[in-house]
């Protein structure tokens, strides 16, 4: 059968089937308004009423029964026409068709068409999504704190901070995004640090002039964060401390300014924890100037007055 009388015996079985649907509709609100709304809003409730109803509701459900039949027809026809498409070319045939191609090769055809376009304009052109530290690069550092949480510990250097986890570091040059991830677990990298060797693009620990401490309140070694050889001011600090904020830029000026001079900030967290206890802290800031010999010069202090009065007295 052409496919173009297909197609007109599938539509004059939808406008049937329609119009039995909206005869149904009015036998349904002839026999009362429930009926009407349940039928219209209820998707089984037409077959309840032609149960129920079945004289009132018997033309409009031969109707629909009707127009059901043309569409199925209609799709039969397309159906075997295909398979007679498929037949004829697995035969080594060319099949019947009007035209070139049969409705069903031209629709089959227009889809793979689709299909490969779709792929080549938008799966192939879409750029690959960064996985994994990768996806840290170019992020900001304070969103990533409040992702990951505290890092395990902290260097400074100028602009450029190096935040260290289990497992990755994560490094920027200017202080506000990540440039860099190094994967190093934090065990490794401490050690290296240890041994005067910094992280990939880091100076040395002992190259550093302004480093930060954080390593969750715990003890420190004093020894371990003093410059030989040189003066060292080391600030006990906590994130929400105002005046530690305050007083962080002169401090950090003094060593950049004053080559004998080397900053140590030492993150307390809170009160309470183990480096408080250790040191005896309760205010903060609290500022401590040791000379080149590895001596606290005078008494801890939270006045800048004092520091530098301190960093004078200090050789």
């Amino acid at each position: 059968m052409p496919p173009i009388v297909l197609i007109l015996l599938f539509a004059a079985g939808s406008l049937v089937s329609l119009a039995g649907t909206v005869m149904l509709l009015v036998a349904a609100f002839r026999a009362g308004i429930l009926w009407g709304l349940a039928v219209f809003f209820l998707p089984l409730a037409n077959v309840v009423f032609v149960v129920a109803k079945w004289e009132l509701a018997k033309k409009a459900f031969l109707v629909q029964v009707a127009g059901l039949l043309l569409c199925a027809a209609g799709i039969a026809g397309f159906l075997a026409s295909g398979r007679a498409s498929k037949t004829a070319e697995s035969a080594g045939q060319a099949p019947e068709q009007s035209g070139s191609e049969t409705v069903a090769g031209r629709v089959q055809s227009t889809f793979e068409s689709a299909r490969t376009t779709f792929k080549e304009t938008v799966l192939t052109r879409q750029p690959a999504k960064k996985t994994g530290v990768e996806s840290y690069i170019g992020r900001p550092l304070k969103d990533l704190r409040a992702e990951l949480g505290r890092p395990r510990g902290e260097m400074r250097f100028g602009n450029r901070i190096a935040w260290m986890y289990d497992e990755f570091t994560l490094m920027s040059e200017d202080g506000a995004t990540v440039q860099s991830v190094v994967l190093k677990d934090f065990e490794t990298i401490m050690a290296s640090a240890d041994a005067g060797q910094a992280p990939t693009g880091t100076p040395s620990r002992a190259e550093e002039k302004i480093r930060a401490v954080s390593n969750g309140g715990a003890q420190i070694e004093l020894a371990s964060i003093l410059v030989p050889g040189k003066i060292t001011v080391v600030d006990f600090y906590a994130d929400w401390c105002g005046p530690c904020t305050v007083m962080a830029p002169d401090l950090e000026a003094i060593a950049r300014q004053d080559p004998r001079v080397y900053l140590r900030k030492v993150d307390i967290v809170t009160w309470g924890t183990p480096v408080t206890a250790q040191f005896g802290i309760s205010s903060i800031p609290n500022v401590r100037v040791f000379g080149s010999d590895g001596r606290m010069v005078g008494e801890p202090t939270h006045s800048m007055d004092e520091v530098r009065s301190l960093v004078q007295r200090a050789q």
